[in-house]
């Protein structure tokens, strides 16, 4: 008989409803289970809740007054450069010119002032 090792997770819902209902399926095949670890989820992070310590909103007006010329990388791969306009808890608004774009905070993976460009593809 062959042993495997299955390792299943959930972040959707009732989460321990949804492991509990793939042990149920797998009922005689399962010999052990280890206990339920938990992650680290955003939708628990302080922001989420409300709270803040106001650090981004001191960096954005810094970049905003200074007219920094960031860049941002967005998790598909995109790479969005200019200044910002203006930001509020979900967006950002960043001009290259007279092209305006509005950036879901969510869809970005890091951004960097353009002058950091060096520290970004130093190589360690």
């Amino acid at each position: 008989m062959t042993r495997v090792v299955l390792s299943i997770g959930s972040n959707i819902g009732d989460r321990l409803a949804r492991l509990q209902s793939v042990v149920d399926r797998l009922r005689d095949a399962v010999r052990a289970i280890s206990p339920v670890f938990s992650t680290y989820n955003r939708r628990d992070s302080a922001a989420a809740r409300g709270e803040s310590s106001h650090a981004e909103a001191f960096y954005f007006q810094k970049q905003i007054q200074s007219r920094t010329l960031m860049i941002f990388l967005l998790e598909d791969g995109e790479r969005i450069e200019g200044t910002v306009e203006w930001y509020d808890r979900n967006a950002i608004k960043v001009k290259q010119g007279a092209v305006r774009t509005l950036i879901y905070k969510a869809s970005i993976k890091y951004l960097y002032k353009a002058t950091d460009i060096n520290q970004v593809n130093a190589q360690p």
